[in-house]
């Protein structure tokens, strides 16, 4: 029966989407007792993803989706709002979705804030399907929208190291666990270098798509390792 079990897990499929409201308490029971009193608050979190519905990413099993397995929430906020943030002078439960959480109706670049990354211990081996569907999301985006500078400050070991693995930039004058990344400079990471080169690709396509008539560009991107 155990051994059933176990072989069950492995071959469970991932799959991802954008977070519904049927999804948030999974999400909050994954990171309370990952986190504790860390966690998101699931009200909290609603009307954020009420005012962007392009905010968080889910990973859950394919063929149940109540099997949760992970989460990862990006917020788009005005520079200014993230340095408070990096600061603690607020928190985030403190943020006004309606005046700080942009919505992507724009076109321009956008700062990030990574409020959460999060993928139950046992399911670490899907966490680069989450990391390229976030991702994904914003090659199709290019050239219209892109990615500026992403925030994070870790609490966890691991998500030190995840830092580390992409390369973020410490930002010590803040905290000594405070993270930037810039995706307008080069950088080592395999990861971060094939999304802006398909990120690239996509805006020369758009510059030149009078010489091409008027197909339809499409880039799928290969964000297959960091």
């Amino acid at each position: 029966m155990s051994i059933v079990q176990i072989n069950s897990k492995r071959e469970a499929t991932g799959e991802t989407d954008w977070a519904r409201t049927s999804d948030l308490e999974n999400m909050y029971e994954l990171e309370y007792n990952a986190y504790g009193e860390e966690a998101g608050n699931p009200a909290i979190v609603r009307k954020w993803c009420d005012r962007n519905s392009h905010i968080c990413r889910v990973l859950y099993n394919k063929s149940d989706r109540r099997d949760f397995w992970g989460s990862m929430m990006m917020l788009p906020l005005k520079e200014e709002i993230i340095f408070k943030l990096l600061r603690s002078e607020i928190r985030d439960i403190d943020l006004n979705p309606e005046s700080d959480i942009l919505s992507f109706e724009e076109t321009g670049t956008y700062d990030f804030y990574v409020a959460s990354i999060i993928v139950s211990a046992e399911r670490k081996q899907h966490f680069l399907t989450l990391m390229n569907s976030m991702f994904s999301f914003w090659c199709e985006e290019a050239p219209e929208r892109i990615i500026g500078k992403i925030y994070v400050r870790t609490v966890s070991t691991e998500g030190e190291m995840l830092t580390r693995k992409l390369f973020f930039s410490p930002l010590l004058h803040f905290s000594n666990n405070v993270y930037m990344l810039d995706m307008k400079r080069p950088s080592p990471s395999r990861f971060i270098r094939n999304f802006q080169y398909n990120v690239n690709l996509k805006s020369e396509g758009c510059k030149n798509r009078k010489n091409i008539s008027s197909a339809t560009i499409t880039v799928k991107p290969d964000l297959s390792l960091i």
